[in-house]
């Protein structure tokens, strides 16, 4: 894994380590949206774009 770029790397790490998941309504996420300013649907797109990842 280390011989990955990023994002890679990261993305490869989380998932064999499974720590892939991020709530949606999760404080962190809902933190970081309110500091990034971004709308429920911008949110709701990354999710959308997030699912369609394959690792």
């Amino acid at each position: 894994m280390a011989a990955l770029h990023e994002p890679d790397r990261t993305i490869a790490q989380l998932a064999w380590h499974g720590d892939g998941k991020v709530a949606r309504r999760g404080e962190t996420v809902l933190g970081l949206a309110q500091v990034l300013g971004l709308t429920d649907a911008q949110v709701d797109a990354m999710f959308v774009a997030a699912e369609a990842i394959e690792v």
